[in-house]
């Protein structure tokens, strides 16, 4: 999903977005349960773009799709490296009828390397930088994150470096960006490796203690303590000064050096009264907490509404749907084609040779055009 991520953000920034597809769609159409050709995915990651159906393995498709790059400032492919040079979309090809094309290219293991050939996804990656062997209980193995951060990153790493591309060209021309899912993790997490190197299996602990979500009496609470100066504090705020107030658990790696003591403590006293008892007491107290709350709870706050961080936005055969405002960008109206994502093939009239984009260069030749039609 890193590279309809950055397509998305093209498009907000107010980029003309043509997403090519195969015959049979993007796969991402069919994830999750699909509301006529379109997923809550695909909803999500190809809003506010164009959709074009091609298949590149005829060559009428490959010129079609040709065509189009030659007069595109960018291309972003999200094929393994090689798959785009043998259907004739490589950068070498695409380069040699549009030398100031920024092409961009999200794989999961780079361009280079012994796996460059390996299959990535959000969850390989996770496994493979060591996000799964951090995200672990106790006991037990660990857990994927459960939401594609991985791609989120890669996708925003992407943009940030095509629109910083686009920015130099006059001065460096086109070139060929090579965005890969690990490097993009490597990136975010660098200060964790650093960790790992300095500080061995004590990087494992969280930089807070205590910190997690307890049960309530009656719901979920996160809470952390942040300093040693909080810990007194949520002590206090908990009635747990006499238990726990020995100089013995003042410091940070004290406290985590004796979790096993601390908490269970912690555990049974939370247990024992509200969720919004223990907000009122944590809140006076000015320690970091929130209940835990879904989405559906997130969507219906009353912050969430004043701050306009959703547009609810409405498709045919899909209903209504909650759409997040790319932070930056302005908030949209209802009806803003932004907020609308595209059918299968739905704009190949208007952005294939002789359609309203691109328009037909001198070199468009009837013929050719007709042939290019062809591969729809």
């Amino acid at each position: 999903m890193a590279g309809p991520h950055c397509g998305l953000i093209f498009a907000e920034h107010g980029a003309d977005v043509i997403k090519v597809e195969p015959p049979a769609g993007d796969w991402l159409r069919r994830l999750g349960r699909s509301h006529d050709d379109l997923s809550a995915h695909f909803l999500a990651f190809n809003r506010g773009k164009r959709s074009l159906s091609l298949d590149l393995r005829d060559d009428a498709g490959r010129e079609a799709a040709l065509a189009l790059a030659a007069q595109a400032d960018i291309l972003i492919e999200n094929n393994r490296p090689g798959v785009s040079d043998r259907l004739g979309l490589g950068y070498a090809q695409v380069s040699a009828v549009n030398p100031g094309i920024i092409y961009v290219s999200v794989t999961g293991f780079s361009q280079t390397g012994p796996y460059r050939d390996l299959p990535g996804t959000d969850g390989v990656i996770q496994a493979y930088t060591g996000i799964i062997d951090a995200n672990r209980p106790p006991e037990g193995p660990g857990h994927k994150l459960s939401y594609v951060a991985v791609d989120f990153t890669a996708g925003l790493y992407a943009y940030q470096a095509a629109i910083t591309a686009l920015y130099a060209r006059p001065v460096h021309g086109g070139t060929h960006l090579d965005i890969s899912l690990t490097g993009s993790i490597a990136a975010l997490m660098s200060a964790k490796y650093i960790e790992a190197v300095l500080d061995g299996e004590a990087a494992r602990r969280d930089m807070s203690c205590p910190c997690g979500t307890f049960e309530t009496k009656d719901g979920l609470l996160y809470m952390v303590v942040m300093s040693d100066a909080q810990w007194p504090k949520l002590l206090a705020a908990m009635d747990l000064t006499e238990v726990l107030g020995d100089p013995r658990y003042a410091a940070l790696p004290d406290r985590h050096r004796q979790s096993d003591v601390i908490d269970p403590i912690l555990k049974a006293r939370f247990a024992e009264i509200s969720t919004a008892e223990w907000c009122e007491r944590l809140s006076a107290a000015d320690l970091l907490h929130y209940p835990v709350r879904t989405y559906l709870d997130f969507l219906d706050d009353e912050h969430v509404r004043q701050t306009n961080m959703f547009t609810w936005a409405s498709q045919d055969g899909v209903g209504r749907f909650p759409v997040a405002h790319l932070p930056g960008t302005p908030p949209r109206e209802a009806h803003d084609s932004l907020l609308r994502a595209p059918h299968l093939n739905e704009h190949a009239a208007l952005v294939m040779p002789g359609g309203a984009w691109p328009r037909p260069g001198p070199s468009d030749q009837p013929k050719d055009i007709e042939r290019q039609r062809e591969a729809i």
